[in-house]
C-alpha cells in the first residue's frame, strides 16, 4: 500500500495491527512524510501505480513508436526573489502552482515527463495541444487561490490580467529520443527539440507562452485566430546554431498584456542584445582625445539604452585599528552583492563606504523600476543588521533616467561604466541622505533631453519598514533644482 501511495489503506492497516512501538512510530512517520510528498509526485504515476502495470508501452507517453513530439518548458518568473522574501507563502503558491498545471496537463493529454524545482517538462503529441496547454495555464493561473504575500511580490492589477505567480513557457516540436528513465521507470526525452524547447521557456517573457516558427507554422487557422501573435524577430538562442524567429502567444482573453510584453521585449533590445549594434561607439586615442562614433578594436564601447535606474549607497562605517579593521566594509560588501543579486542588479564601483549599483545596463532588466525599489527594501533588513553587528547605518540615493553604459579605456586597460542624468542625480540624493539622515531618497521622470535645464522632479523619501513591505513607503516630498551650478533642495512642508 506504501508503495502504491495508497495511504488511506496503508494507515488502517497500522492501526489495525498491534506492532512494537518503535516500528508503530517508524510507520506513522513514513506515511506523514508521504503525505506531504505526493502533492509533488505526477498524477500519471499514480494512474501505472494503480493499474497494477509495469508496461510502459502501454503508457500514452507521446514520441514513443513514433520519435517525434511536442515538448513543453515552463518556469516561474522571480521565484527566487519570493523564495527569500516569503518561504512559507511560496511553499503554499507552489501547491497551487503545481495543481493548476497538472490540471492542464491531464485536460490536454500531456505527459508529465519531470520537475526541476518549480519547472516543468511535459510532452505532448501535436503542437495544437502543447499550445493549446500553455495558453489555457496562463487563464487558470490567474484563478488560483494565492496567499496575500504572493500577490504582493508579485504583480497584481485590477483589470485581471496579472495575477499571482507570474510564468514562462517555452515550446518547440520535432524529433526525440525516447528512454526509460531507470531511476523513476518513466519516459524520458533527449535531442535537440528538447534543447530548443528549453531555451525558448529562457527567452520568454512571463505571462505569455514562445513557440518556435515550425511550431506556429504546425497550429490550426481556428487556433491562430483565438490568440495574439507577438513576435519576437531574429532571436539567437544559447547553445542552438541556427537563428530563430519565434514568437509569443496570449489567449484572446489576456490581449491586455500585449503591450506590457512588446515593451519587455524592446527594452532587451535596449540593452546587451549581440544581434543588435553598438548605438554608439567611442575611442580613446594616444593624446586622450575622444573622436566620436570612430571604431577603435572594440576597446571603448558604450552602449544606449533606454532607461536604467542607478542607486548610490552609502554607509557609515567605524573604521578599527588591527586585524578587524576592514570588517564592517566587507560585511557591507557581502550584504550589498547579496541584496543586488536578489533584485536582479548589477554591483559597480566600490569607494570607500560608498558603492553603486545598476539596473538594466549590464544586464537586461525590463522591471528595472520595481527591482530597485525592492532591493531598497533588501537593504532596510541589511540595515538594521549592519546596525546590530555595530557596523552603522546606510544611505541610498536612488534615481532613473536614459543611460548609456559600456566600456571605456584604452588598449590594455578598459573599465565598465554608466553615464547619464541618473548617475549625478543618486551620487547627489544620497549625499542628502546622508546630511539629513534619511534611509533612502528616490527621484523618478529624470528627461535627459532636459539636461541640463532641467528643473523640477519629483523626490521621494523611502522609508520601508521591513523587507516583506518592500513597496509601503513613507513619502516627504520636496523639489530638486538641477542648474548648470549645481544642485538645490527645497523641502515641502507636506508629508503623505
Amino acid at each position: 500500500s506504501l508503495a502504491k501511495f495508497d495511504l488511506r489503506r496503508a494507515e488502517a492497516i497500522i492501526d489495525a495491527t498491534p506492532l512494537p512501538s518503535p516500528l508503530d512510530q517508524s510507520l506513522a512517520k513514513i506515511v506523514t512524510n508521504l503525505h506531504h510528498y505526493k502533492p509533488y509526485l505526477p498524477d500519471a504515476l499514480f494512474d501505472e501505480l494503480h493499474c497494477n502495470t509495469t508496461d510502459l508501452s502501454l503508457s500514452s507517453a507521446p514520441g514513443v513508436g513514433s520519435g517525434s513530439a511536442t515538448l513543453v518548458f515552463t518556469d516561474i518568473q522571480g521565484s527566487t526573489a519570493a523564495w527569500e522574501a516569503c518561504p512559507d507563502e511560496m511553499r503554499i503558491g507552489l501547491g497551487i502552482h503545481n495543481t493548476i498545471i497538472r490540471q492542464c496537463i491531464k485536460a490536454h493529454g500531456g505527459y508529465e515527463v519531470k520537475t526541476i524545482g518549480d519547472a516543468f517538462m511535459v510532452a505532448f503529441a501535436s503542437p495544437e495541444e502543447g499550445v493549446k496547454f500553455g495558453l489555457n495555464v496562463q487563464e487558470e493561473l490567474l484563478r488560483g487561490d494565492w496567499p496575500e504575500n504572493i500577490l504582493r511580490l508579485h504583480r497584481c492589477e485590477a483589470n485581471g490580467l496579472w495575477r499571482g505567480l507570474t510564468v514562462r513557457i517555452g515550446v518547440h516540436a520535432g524529433p526525440v529520443d525516447v528512454q526509460v528513465n531507470d531511476l523513476t521507470g518513466r519516459y524520458d526525452y533527449f535531442g535537440n527539440t528538447v534543447n530548443k524547447a528549453a531555451r525558448m521557456e529562457g527567452v520568454c517573457v512571463g505571462g505569455g507562452v514562445a513557440v518556435t516558427r515550425e511550431v506556429a507554422a504546425a497550429l490550426p487557422g481556428m487556433v491562430l485566430r483565438d490568440t495574439v501573435v507577438i513576435p519576437m524577430g531574429k532571436t539567437k538562442l544559447k547553445g542552438v546554431a541556427e537563428t530563430t524567429y519565434p514568437s509569443i502567444l496570449l489567449p484572446a482573453a489576456l490581449r491586455g498584456r500585449e503591450g506590457a510584453i512588446r515593451a519587455a521585449l524592446e527594452s532587451r533590445k535596449a540593452t546587451r542584445n549581440p544581434l543588435e549594434p553598438a548605438v554608439r561607439v567611442l575611442s580613446i586615442s594616444s593624446d586622450d582625445s575622444i573622436p566620436e562614433g570612430t571604431p577603435f578594436s572594440g576597446n571603448s564601447k558604450l552602449r544606449k539604452a533606454n532607461m536604467a535606474s542607478y542607486a548610490v549607497v552609502d554607509v557609515s562605517l567605524p573604521f578599527a585599528e588591527g586585524a578587524g579593521a576592514y570588517d564592517g566594509i566587507f560585511a557591507f560588501v557581502s550584504k550589498l552583492s547579496i541584496s543586488a543579486e536578489r533584485s536582479h542588479g548589477v554591483m559597480g564601483t566600490l569607494q570607500g563606504n560608498r558603492a553603486s549599483v545598476t539596473w538594466n545596463t549590464a544586464r537586461a532588466d525590463p522591471a528595472h523600476v520595481e527591482n530597485s525599489l525592492g532591493f531598497v527594501g533588501l537593504l532596510k533588513s541589511t540595515c538594521a543588521a549592519l546596525a546590530y553587528e555595530g557596523y552603522g547605518e546606510l544611505h541610498i540615493g536612488l534615481s532613473n533616467s536614459e543611460a548609456v553604459h559600456g566600456s571605456v579605456g584604452a588598449a590594455h586597460q578598459k573599465f565598465l561604466t554608466v553615464l547619464g542624468p541618473c548617475v549625478e542625480v543618486s551620487h547627489s540624493l544620497c549625499h542628502e541622505a546622508v546630511r539629513s539622515n534619511v534611509f533612502c531618497y528616490y527621484a523618478t521622470g529624470l528627461d535627459i533631453a532636459a539636461i541640463p535645464n532641467l528643473r523640477y522632479t519629483l523626490v521621494s523619501r523611502l522609508d520601508a519598514p521591513a523587507i516583506h513591505d518592500a513597496v509601503v513607503f513613507e513619502i516627504e516630498m520636496c523639489d530638486l533644482m538641477v542648474t548648470d551650478m549645481g544642485m538645490e533642495w527645497s523641502h515641502s512642508a507636506a508629508r503623505d
